[in-house]
């Protein structure tokens, strides 16, 4: 008695040609390599043109800006009192764009009564003193601008009241203002001018003379 064979096939069994299999995956990856490199050069040139893109743009903007601004040079030193022109306005040659207020030239205004204005002279000494301020400086009669003097204020940085234009408009010079550090632009400070021939000095004058 002979026994049959097993003729049952085997299981998870595979035969095939895998001969080809290492040259396609190292063709592959030689494909992939080819193409990190490309995208690699391609990066580089898109670094190169961003970065000419940078400087063209931060050339663009040095231009824009010196068309949107000039370097002023002033005639004297001073402060800027005034600017008469708006942001992104276009200026004209010839146009006056900003007031400057020269601090070096101060000069005091005072409104007296005809009476007391008919009595001065130019040239005639003054004492002025600033309110809340002991100090008295002396100064001297510079101008007789007489009544309703507002052309006489065309160039100064602060014009006259309506008051003031109703009394007759004396220019008094104070040299020793400039020299004060607190006061060397007191614009727009308000004081008393004391004249020699006036009535407040005529009263010291009688006091010192009699020692009250």
């Amino acid at each position: 008695m002979t026994r049959r064979p097993n003729s049952r096939p085997l299981a998870n069994v595979f035969i095939g040609e895998s001969y080809n299999a290492a040259p396609s995956s190292t063709q592959r990856i030689r494909e992939l390599e080819q193409r990190l490199a490309e995208l690699t050069v391609d990066k580089e040139q898109l670094k190169a043109r961003i970065a000419q893109l940078d400087r063209q743009i931060d050339a663009e903007r040095l231009r824009v800006n010196s068309l949107t601004f000039a370097t002023l040079s002033a005639g004297i030193s001073g402060l800027v009192w005034d600017i008469l022109v708006d942001d992104g306005q276009y200026a004209r040659r010839g146009q006056d764009l900003v007031k400057i207020v020269d601090c070096n030239t101060l000069i005091v205004a005072a409104g007296v009564a005809e009476s007391l204005y008919d009595s001065l002279s130019v040239g005639a000494a003054v004492q002025f003193r600033l309110f809340g301020d002991d100090r008295i400086f002396d100064g001297t009669i510079t101008r007789l601008g007489g009544s309703g003097a507002s052309s006489l204020y065309a160039n100064l940085a602060v014009g006259p009241s309506a008051q003031h234009l109703q009394r007759f408009d004396v220019t008094v010079t104070v040299p020793d203002l400039a020299a004060e550090p607190d006061l060397s632009c007191a614009i727009g400070r308000t004081g008393r001018v004391i004249f020699t021939g006036g009535p407040i000095a005529q009263f010291r004058r009688f006091i010192t003379r009699y020692g009250l």
